[in-house]
């Protein structure tokens, strides 16, 4: 028999006989108990499930978890736990008792301390270990391949330094590796692939440096990678840019790569995000973009490609976000950007293109459409301010209705849709990166929240 126990918050203390011999479940998650975390829960000696999740608990975590030896499931997090202390981990040496452990949350807390050795001591059951958005400092230990059963491991937001250890291959049934938002240093391991069912990989805003690993390449179930703002150097890897299963995002923005944009890039048929800006990236934008049906961002900019925007890429219809600022592009805009239905927002400035800029689709509405540092471009909408296009020689005078039949958005309503919409796309990508899978934004939702933010921007036009 298993029994649930309700919390009741009536200022008493919490206990239970220790001769209540069912395995029972604690579940407070997502209420407002307030106060410390009571020593007494650990009365509950047959407890298995441990959820106070989503509280406004406080002080520090009680050390005597321990005793609870049937515990599978505790969740801690998404409250105020710690006292600001080094010693706010102290709770995590007693779990190592807790041999039944197969999920353990604390993330979204104040736990302060040094990442203690022990965490490699938990129960080989352990399936899920969440920390993140904490104040740990430390490195990981190397032994944190004990966790043989681990999927989903996740310590961001936090101070950790040192490297991540080569050990962390070792662990073959990981699905999730998030370690993001650290101090991290050295070099990605080369065979943090050794396993083929990694999924997610998330390193970004680290101190990494080095090369990509090419074994990235062989991880054939890998949907997610993102390795943005770190030092990485060298060239992106064939294997890694080819990889059909990437079919969320790929985002290696802000780091120092350099070299050309390999065609196999091609072969990312599915993907929704593809983040290459701000490196030093260089030759042609490859045709084999036209593959990438699957595409609704793409951001090159901050890189140093040059050339023409592909004619193939008019393939792209459902893209929503393009960015190819701040390169050494030339060559007329294409007009077959006036088709994109779903482009809500585009960003060809600072680069040197030429000629008449298109005036329908995306071109129409001022505050979607970024064109300047384009010195040889004329045209566009009256509201862009640039130079008149030269007549051929013969033609007529063009009809002033024709000139200004634009549509300009006024600095008042559209405006204030503007940041709205800004504001969406903010949130949206903070709900696309929430630590925990089960809080975050499915796909289908993403899509529609996009189309949502397109509708935003062209009504600021339409309104007009």
């Amino acid at each position: 028999m298993h029994a649930v126990l309700n919390w009741v918050d009536d200022g008493s203390p919490l206990s239970l006989s220790p001769s209540y011999t069912l395995k029972s479940s604690l579940l407070t998650g997502g209420n407002r108990f307030h106060g410390l975390l009571p020593k007494s829960v650990s009365n509950l000696s047959r407890l298995a499930i441990l959820d106070v999740s989503e509280n406004q608990f406080t002080g520090p975590v009680p050390t005597n978890l321990g005793s609870l030896q049937d515990l599978a499931y505790l969740n801690i997090g998404l409250n105020s736990l710690g006292t600001g202390e080094v010693d706010d981990l102290g709770f995590i040496d007693s779990l190592s008792n807790c041999s039944h452990l197969e999920v353990l949350s604390f993330s979204y807390n104040k736990l302060s301390g040094k990442l203690p050795d022990s965490i490699a001591n938990l129960s080989t059951k352990l399936t899920n270990l969440y920390m993140g958005k904490n104040n740990i400092f430390g490195e990981i230990p190397r032994g944190i391949d004990n966790l043989i059963s681990l999927n989903r491991l996740s310590m961001a937001f936090n101070r950790l330094t040192g490297s991540i250890p080569d050990s962390i291959g070792k662990l073959t049934n990981l699905l999730e590796v998030i370690l993001g938002d650290n101090q991290l240093s050295g070099h990605i391991p080369s065979d943090i692939c050794n396993n083929t069912q990694l999924e997610e990989l998330y390193l970004e805003n680290n101190r990494l440096d080095g090369t990509i690993p090419q074994s990235l390449g062989s991880c054939g179930n890998l949907k997610v990678v993102v390795l943005s703002m770190n030092q990485l150097v060298g060239t992106i890897p064939k294997q890694l840019i080819g990889l059909s299963s990437l079919s969320v995002q790929l985002n290696l923005s802000w780091n120092q790569l350099t070299g050309n944009l390999p065609s196999e890039v091609g072969n990312l048929e599915r993907i929704f995000l593809l983040d290459l800006s701000n490196n030093q990236l260089s030759g042609e934008i490859p045709s084999s973009l036209k593959n990438c049906l699957g595409l609704r961002v793409l951001f090159l900019n901050g890189n140093s490609f040059e050339g023409i925007i592909p004619p193939s890429l008019k393939s792209l219809k459902g893209i929503q976000g393009l960015d190819i600022s701040s390169n050494n592009l030339s060559g007329r805009v294409p007009e077959y950007l006036e088709s994109f239905a779903s482009l809500g927002a585009l960003n060809i400035s600072f680069n040197d293109f030429e000629g008449e800029l298109p005036k329908q689709g995306i071109f129409k509405n001022l505050y979607a459409s970024e064109v300047r540092g384009n010195k040889k471009l004329c045209g566009g909408i009256p509201g862009l301010h640039l130079p008149s296009c030269p007549k051929p020689p013969g033609s007529k005078k063009q009809n002033n209705d024709e000139t200004n039949n634009t549509e300009i958005p006024s600095n008042g309503e559209s405006e204030a849709k503007l940041c709205e919409a800004l504001t969406g796309i903010i949130n949206l990508s903070i709900m696309c990166s929430v630590e925990s899978p089960s809080e975050r934004m499915e796909m289908a939702q993403v899509v529609k929240e996009l189309q949502s933010i397109k509708t935003i921007y062209l009504s600021s036009v339409g309104s007009q």
